[in-house]
């Protein structure tokens, strides 16, 4: 990540305009070591054609506020599941409240709800699990500014490809890059997968829109080299839904496992 001369000097670190996360701007606020935040709804969140925030940008939201503590980051993150069972906001913002769950030697293990207003019902609850490692300097979270995005939607800003294979391609550009941990932004490679999964689902010839319902990640390497490549596998489940397993590869580097996603989709429209 990119620091201004602010951030030097107030010790975080404050992020690109064009970088992913700070599209998002996320703000953040530590409460008995543990963090909570918020991020503005914007009409780039939903999937395109719908009103459903992408389940992969949430994961990006909980990515980012789980894994931080009053003295800044920790991690990489191990795991990540989202799982919604409400409607999300079409409008104001999402709230985000994390709680502890094990803070061991070795591991950190949270739990995160979201929801819509500032202490309403949740409409979707998060785990996740980080190494106990501190990556540095905090991100200047407080007061973010939204910065205006050029794109539609966040599909178009990730900008994925469609392979003749059928499979998803992203090159890794700067703007959703992980610099601390040398590869693709983890809340951008779920949400890859998550698009890998819908585009995976047409195949069936249903003609709508999908989110995922519930989202598991597993993150097992970096992309060294790139580009990122998602393969998603499709079944219907008992219950009439689409269940999916994408595996994220790295394409330049005989497509060594990066991380592996269990999805269910929800239609979005």
């Amino acid at each position: 990540m990119n620091e201004d001369r602010s951030a030097d000097e107030s010790g975080a670190r404050r992020l690109p305009a064009e970088y992913y996360i700070a599209k998002l701007a996320i703000e953040l606020e530590m409460h008995d070591g543990w963090s909570e935040g918020s991020a503005p709804v914007r009409p780039e969140l939903f999937a395109p054609g719908t009103s459903r925030i992408r389940t992969g940008l949430l994961a990006t939201f909980v990515d980012l506020v789980a894994g931080h503590t009053p003295n800044g980051p920790f991690g990489p993150t191990v795991d990540l599941r989202v799982e919604v069972f409400g409607p999300s906001p079409v409008e104001g913002r999402v709230h985000l409240t994390c709680h502890g769950l094990r803070a061991g030697k070795r591991l950190i293990v949270t739990e995160t709800m979201l929801s819509g207003s500032l202490g309403g019902p949740p409409f979707a609850r998060a785990i996740s699990t980080f190494i106990n490692n501190h990556l540095g300097a905090p991100v200047d979270a407080r007061s973010v500014t939204l910065p205006p995005m050029a794109e539609a939607s966040f599909d178009e800003f990730i900008g994925p490809t469609v392979r003749a294979d059928g499979a998803l391609e992203v090159e890794v550009h700067h703007r959703i890059s992980n610099g601390m941990q040398g590869t693709v932004q983890g809340g951008a490679q779920a949400t890859v997968a998550e698009m890998a999964a819908e585009h995976a689902a047409a195949s069936f010839g249903w003609g709508h829109r999908f989110v995922a319902a519930d989202l598991d990640i597993r993150y097992l390497s970096g992309v060294r080299v790139g580009p990122l490549v998602a393969r998603a596998a499709v079944h219907l489940g008992a219950d009439g839904r689409p269940r999916a397993a994408v595996r994220l590869t790295d394409g330049g580097n005989a497509d060594s496992l990066v991380s592996y996603v269990a999805l269910t989709l929800d239609r979005a429209d």
